[in-house]
């Protein structure tokens, strides 16, 4: 601020460069506790420099405005920041703030003199583009709440919001628009469903999945190292409450005997209970979490809630809050954490959560000798952001003539065509989406054409989506329901296997890279035949390492694909329709096809012209030993004739010595002509062998 101090509105202009980076990085970030941070930050600098600007008059007035500005837009940011996290209420009340900020910075900045005509300009079309928009979102929140709570009407809402919008069009940009647009278009499809049957689901559980693999040890001796040492682990600040030795799956797991070494078999690392809250202290619901460490690989961080009269759009929400994009809430688990400043931990979102669980337990599985965590190349377990699943599970569900309160008489849903026409099913067959347009967005969500579905015998009804995955088992017992969701989640925990493959392969074709690296600084140096073995050794280790992956993997998938799995023949075909919809055989074809490129195509590949190179050489020094003997015996050969034309022809000695040099010199020089001939040989198969790579 210092640098700007004594300049026309300095103070102001610079507040207006903070607002249009925050609100650029807003545009492409679902991070919004920086962004926010940023503009605290701003007002916490003007606060303690406020001996820098003049108490009265155009500069505190232009100043006010800006920072008038900076709390509407954090406002904003806030505005979708509870729309991500499912929070009716709270949006509608950040709205209201961004609409308040905003003209109150059109009031500050009025009275300004022309000097400040430009900074003036600037704040008033903002707030006013601002204040429009949010006017609007405030307005369709609101309505959204007292739609949900009543079912009344929306039409006198859809009337203002599409006035709104068209004021909103005279001043501002497309981008604001379409945010207007949308709220709209939601409420219009909202009223459209006014008399349709809506889902409400009256019992049933919903399971977040976190699939992760394992690196440096075996997914055996993972699941061995977690029955008898997991009791004394941290993980996330907490330690387990217990530790089962299996993972309590029921009898048709028992696989037959000659699979009876590997099977799905494990341990089950239970946690204490996560309270999903507000950031205001409230508490919305409990989750059950655990850690699922399976012999065969599939290991998974999971966390269980029950659904007990649960609304569509509450269905929705809950299932948004698994996403990387979802907004801040405040996770904590139900006991003590430990933590460095004694407070308890608290997350934002879940899969912040599940990430520090999921590197924690790489931690304690292979402790870092070098202390702190591991740099992210050596880290021992695999996952990222992006890999969850969302578990649905209905066992009974009802519907209402309008949206689903419970002041409704409701109609209990006895089979899965009821279900499939009513609103709120769409989020069920629909993949949860990275980002939120508007609040009702979802009830737009259309069928897709090449849903991936399985019924059952007795009307279950499996959905499955990149992300998502639903079972419905309407008026089954529990006990049915239970095996038909270990099938569920044993096909969707699979993702975590793949993903620790992915990384494999990625490090194989890595080490194929640095030996093109290598192969190409040997070829420009002439390397020598010692270099050329070394290289070949490392690459044919390489390959052998490789082969070890490829069988290892032939025999998980296999495994994974067998009909010996589960002892029940009717679940096994039930899990081979389950992994055919998972696209599991799709993608093992995938890896065994970029694993055969690998071997052959690259490594293969430059063996053989290692090879080939050695060989050459080899030619070549054989070459020169036998020029090498032919050189001797034509030395003796000439000594012979020295010997004869001094005795046969009786020639005196000097000329006989002459005579025999005369020789020498021919002999040794074609000795060079025939070497040198040899040489470019080599050289032009070189020139030729690079041609053919490029």
């Amino acid at each position: 601020m210092r640098l700007v101090e004594g300049y026309p509105g300095g103070v102001a202009r610079l507040l207006l460069f903070v607002l249009d980076m925050v609100d650029q990085a807003w545009e492409v970030s679902y991070v919004f506790r920086p962004l926010r941070d940023t503009l605290a930050g701003a007002e916490d600098c003007v606060q303690r420099n406020a001996g820098l600007i003049v108490e009265f008059g155009d500069e505190s007035r232009a100043t006010k405005a800006v920072l008038e500005l900076l709390e509407s837009l954090s406002a904003q940011i806030c505005t979708e920041d509870a729309m991500v996290s499912g929070l009716p209420r709270e949006r509608a009340e950040a709205a209201d703030r961004a609409v308040r900020h905003a003209q109150a910075a059109i009031e500050a900045i009025n009275p300004v003199s022309q000097e400040y005509s430009d900074i003036r300009d600037r704040i008033i079309g903002y707030a006013e583009q601002r204040s429009c928009c949010y006017e609007a979102i405030a307005l369709a929140a609101r309505t959204l709440i007292a739609f949900y709570e009543t079912g009344n009407s929306l039409e006198r809402a859809i009337e203002r919001i599409r006035r709104i919008e068209s004021r909103t069009a005279e001043i501002a940009d497309e981008s604001l628009i379409s945010e207007v647009r949308a709220e709209r278009f939601s409420l219009m499809e909202l009223q459209g469903r006014l008399d349709s049957e809506w889902m409400r689901v009256d019992q049933g559980k919903m399971i977040y999945i976190y699939p992760f693999a394992t690196r440096g040890i075996k997914p055996e001796r993972a699941a061995q190292e977690s029955r008898s040492k997991a009791r004394d682990w941290s993980l996330a600040g907490v330690r387990p409450p217990e530790v089962h030795n299996n993972l309590e799956l029921d009898d048709i797991w028992a696989a037959g005997s000659n699979l009876s070494k590997r099977r799905y078999a494990g341990c089950f690392i239970k946690l204490p209970d996560v309270v999903v809250g507000g950031q205001r202290g409230e508490r919305y619901y409990m989750l059950h979490a655990g850690i699922v460490l399976s012999a065969l690989g599939n290991h998974h961080v999971r966390f269980e809630v029950e659904l007990n009269s649960v609304s569509a759009e509450c269905l929705h929400a809950m299932m948004f809050r698994a996403a990387p994009e979802s907004g801040e809430m405040a996770l904590s688990f139900s006991t003590c954490t430990e933590s460095d400043n004694d407070q308890p931990l608290a997350w934002p979102r879940l899969s912040d959560l599940a990430a520090d669980l999921i590197w924690d337990l790489g931690e304690r599985l292979l402790p870092n000798p070098n202390q702190g965590r591991r740099p992210l190349g050596n880290r021992t377990v695999i996952s990222r952001p992006g890999l969850y699943y969302v578990f649905v599970s209905i066992g009974a569900a009802s519907t209402t003539r309008g949206p689903a309160t419970e002041r409704k008489e409701a109609s209990e849903v006895t089979t899965t065509d009821q279900l499939r026409n009513a609103v709120g099913v769409q989020l069920l067959m629909n993949p949860i989406p990275s980002v939120v347009g508007s609040a009702g967005e979802w009830v737009r969500y259309s069928r897709p054409k090449d849903l991936l579905e399985l019924t059952g015998p007795a009307g279950e009804w499996v959905v499955k989506t990149c992300n998502t995955a639903c079972l419905v088992t309407l008026g089954l017992p529990d006990f049915l329901r239970g095996t038909w969701g270990s099938l569920v989640e044993f096909v969707i925990s699979l993702d975590g296997l793949f993903e620790g493959w992915a990384n494999e392969l990625a490090r194989h074709y890595e080490k194929s890279d640095e030996f093109d690296d290598e192969w190409s600084k040997l070829e420009r140096k002439k390397a020598t035949a010692a270099e050329l073995s070394d290289l070949s050794d490392e690459m044919s280790a390489e390959r052998r390492n490789l082969d070890t992956f490829t069988v290892e993997l032939h025999y998980t998938t296999g495994l994974l694909s067998s009909p010996a799995l589960v002892s029940s023949p009717h679940a096994a075909d039930a899990l081979q329709s389950l992994l055919q919809m998972s696209g599991f055989y799709r993608k093992v074809d995938k890896f065994f096809r970029g694993i055969e490129r690998l071997s052959h195509e690259r490594l293969g590949g430059t063996i053989e012209k290692l090879a080939q190179q050695q060989a050459e050489q080899e030619k070549a020094k054989q070459a020169a030993k036998v020029s090498a003997i032919l050189a001797i015996i034509a030395a003796l050969g000439i000594a012979g004739l020295g010997e004869i034309l001094q005795t046969g022809f009786g020639m005196d000695e000097w000329p006989t010595i002459w005579i025999v040099l005369a020789v020498i010199i021919i002999g040794v020089a074609a000795g060079f002509i025939v070497h040198y001939w040899e040489l470019m040989k080599i050289s032009t198969r070189r020139g030729r062998g690079r041609n053919d790579t490029g």
